[in-house]
């Protein structure tokens, strides 16, 4: 070999740790444990290395298997999503599921939902857009705003990485194409009994396709062609370390576009089976294995193990940059995403809730078989990750996509994927519509402990489509007391408060004495006080409000079977007795027929 060859053959330390995929103090110390030798070249006596002596290295059995480390990826970001448990009676569980009046309805009304969702947006006006120059900073001012951004903007840091979105969104606008955006997530329905019964998509899911179209909806606002969101579904990626079937993954990857095309967003969303894409990635299987070496070495470390005593520099870095307890961390979140559809309801919360002393044999034999299955499961998703990220899987895909994440971290913007209060993830719990119509998640354990919600089906389903909650009820006079002093601190001037009268109210002097406490506190505040009654009653009732002027009676030939009471966004019906009751119901389509009921009476003067 020529002395031109020999130069040729040999790799300065970068180059040498790029082949070895280790950081520089890793291949010191293997030089100084004999493993390679170096030659030195120069006044700094550079290190240099035969490639054969890297190759010859990397062949040893034993040898630089065993020590490969990660030596470019950050493991802040893999995250799996916490499971945050309020605790709740098992007991009260089983007996909702026993005692909670089931609706059933034909058909979900994709449409109507959708309408009814769009109604409620509060689109940005041009103050939201303060000091934005151009339009590629009025389109990242709403994904960033506080509306839709999950995590804080220092988490993101979005001074560091705005202008790579600036670059990726004015790329779209240049070519006249909607913005991308690109998310990995939506992999199967979590079989957890604590977390939900079903093993499908349901409302939760539909709920977070409007969320994202509204994002998409506030952009058409400023640029025609809106935002298109790629949601890489994970599921065939991951169902196996999670102990769940192909069939789930298959089952919730059609679901979701079928729910895509029932709501009219096929040009909003694209769902991308993130294995099927893999297959663009021709040396994906060798990448795998490396993630695999690396992390497995990763493990060792967070777990405590060391490699070696002479190895300390290394050891202090790696702990330094990649030791935080994330191995623990990611641990404990898959041991309550795993498939856990094997262990009973009442079990798996004793598990959960309970101290490992009041615990017999059986119960810590099946928590070990959990922790145990968690531990592989956390293992297996990091590597899937970590090989992800080396392949640089995402950005290959949709280039000019500005990521998003439901784990808010740097270069990537954390999203709410169905409304800003609600933390859980649509696939880790139930659809729960509010009865103001909004919608959140929730796990099901808790949905049915607090018997506050009944359940939907969809007719000829084993499980609830989704929750609703059941309207607000105030029993009894001390019930009354604090409905009414709600409504009386709640209430603003320009507000109204208009009323059916029954009659029977004023008879209980406990009540009618809280009634005109309220009417007073309505006329001080200046609110619109209209109450219609019957001919009969309204002497009784004028009476009882001779000192308030505020309060305007009309009286009317129709009877009412009870006294309602109308704002501006919930209706009130009080059912009088021994027992009084009140039910509040907010359903705006129903608020709204009681108010139109209302001023026709009015109106009438009849």
């Amino acid at each position: 070999m020529s002395s031109s060859d020999n130069l040729q053959a040999l790799v300065s330390i970068s180059e040498a740790c790029k082949i070895l995929n280790c950081h520089p103090n890793t291949l010191r110390d293997w030089e100084k444990k004999g493993l390679i030798q170096s030659l030195r070249f120069g006044v700094r006596k550079d290190r240099k290395y035969l490639k054969t002596d890297l190759f010859n290295l990397m062949n040893q059995d034993g040898g630089l298997e065993d020590m490969v480390l990660p030596n470019n990826f950050d493991v802040s970001r893999i995250d799996m999503t916490k499971t945050l448990y309020e605790k709740f009676a098992i007991d009260e569980v089983e007996k909702n599921i026993q005692d909670l009046v089931k609706e059933t309805i034909d058909f979900f009304d994709f449409n109507l939902f959708k309408n009814n969702f769009n109604k409620k947006i509060v689109f940005f006006t041009e103050k939201d857009f303060k000091n934005c120059e151009s339009l590629a900073e009025k389109i990242l001012r709403v994904i960033t705003s506080p509306k839709y951004r999950s995590g804080s903007l220092k988490v993101i840091n979005l001074e560091k990485y705005a202008d790579i979105f600036l670059t990726k969104i004015q790329h779209c606008i240049d070519n006249k194409l909607p913005i991308q955006f690109m998310l990995p997530a939506m992999p199967f329905k979590i079989a957890n009994p604590l977390k939900s019964l079903r093993r499908d998509a349901d409302l939760a899911e539909i709920a977070t396709f409007c969320k994202f179209n509204e994002i998409n909806l506030q952009i058409q606002e400023l640029y025609e062609p809106g935002a298109q969101f790629t949601i890489f579904h994970d599921g065939q990626l991951y169902y196996r370390h999670f102990l769940h079937s192909k069939e789930d993954a298959n089952r919730y990857f059609n679901t979701l576009n079928r729910f895509i095309k029932e709501l009219g967003f096929d040009d909003v969303f694209v769902v991308r089976d993130a294995f099927e894409e893999l297959k663009q990635f021709k040396d994906f299987d060798q990448t795998y294995e490396q993630a695999r070496k690396e992390m497995d070495n990763l493990w060792k470390l967070d777990s405590g193990t060391r490699l070696d005593d002479d190895i300390d520099n290394v050891l202090g870095f790696l702990k330094q940059n990649y030791h935080d307890g994330k191995i623990v961390k990611i641990m404990q979140s898959a041991k309550q995403n795993i498939n856990l559809a094997d262990v009973p309801l009442k079990l798996l919360h004793k598990i959960n809730f309970s101290d490992e002393w009041d615990l017999d044999d059986h119960e810590m034999k099946v928590k070990k078989e959990i922790l145990e299955r968690s531990k592989k499961c956390a293992f297996e998703y990091m590597v899937v990750q970590h090989a992800l990220e080396k392949a640089k899987f995402f950005n290959t895909l949709v280039p000019y996509g500005v990521r998003l994440t439901v784990h808010p971290k740097q270069g990537h913007i954390g999203v709410h994927m169905v409304k800003k209060k609600t933390h859980l993830l649509p696939w880790m719990g139930v659809g729960v519509m509010k009865s103001s119509g909004q919608v959140s998640v929730r796990y099901e354990g808790e949905v049915l402990s607090s018997g506050k919600y009944h359940p939907v089906y969809i007719k000829g389903e084993e499980h609830p489509f989704y929750y609703k909650e059941i309207e607000t009820v105030h029993r009894g006079v001390e019930g009354f007391r604090k409905l009414f002093d709600t409504i009386a601190s709640s209430i603003k001037k320009g507000d109204f408060y208009w009323a059916f009268s029954f009659n029977s109210e004023y008879h209980n002097k406990d009540i009618r004495n809280l009634l005109q406490e309220l009417h007073k506190k309505l006329a001080k505040k200046g609110v619109e006080d209209l109450l219609i009654c019957s001919d009969y009653k309204f002497q009784a009732i004028s009476d009882a409000f001779k000192d308030n002027p505020n309060i305007k009676i009309l009286a009317t030939s129709q009877e009412f079977p009870s006294g309602v009471i109308i704002l501006k966004n919930k209706v009130v019906n009080l059912v009088w007795g021994v027992d009084p009751i009140a039910f509040e119901i907010k359903n705006q389509e129903i608020v709204a027929n009681y108010k139109e009921y209302f001023l026709q009476i009015w109106g009438s003067g009849v």
